[in-house]
């Protein structure tokens, strides 16, 4: 199972390794991105589950600009503002219906560890 994280900070990346249940971490291949532009140079790989941040400083955009880009099973908005995790979702959701493709999901980015509402939503789609 494949998770990515398009994030210029780093420090999500807690975050996200912490949400990865237990009995899951063996079979679970985490990558950090820090740009569109390095998931585009990367070929766009296809993943089980995208965390996207909302303000892509080193791509001089924002992640509801690009998410439709991603090409992963789950795709969740993840902010340190709630409505912006939201708003990647909501301008996402008429194009990913269209599509069959991804599921959208809207999570606050912490500015620690461990992230509970994270945990929850991995639980649940990763078991």
């Amino acid at each position: 199972m494949r998770i990515l994280l398009i994030d210029d900070h780093d420090y999500g990346l807690a975050q996200v390794q912490a949400a990865i249940p237990p009995g899951l971490r063996t079979s679970v291949t985490l990558e950090h991105m820090p740009s569109i532009a390095a998931y585009r140079a990367a070929g766009c790989p296809q993943v089980d589950v995208a965390l996207l941040d909302f303000y892509l400083d080193l791509d001089g955009t924002t992640g509801n600009r690009v998410a439709h880009e991603i090409r992963a099973r789950h795709l969740i908005g993840f902010s340190s503002v709630p409505r912006c995790s939201r708003r990647i979702v909501e301008d996402l959701e008429l194009l990913s219906r269209s599509r069959g493709w991804p599921v959208l999901h809207a999570v606050q980015k912490l500015s620690h560890a461990p992230n509970e509402e994270l945990r929850v939503l991995f639980e649940a789609i990763l078991s």
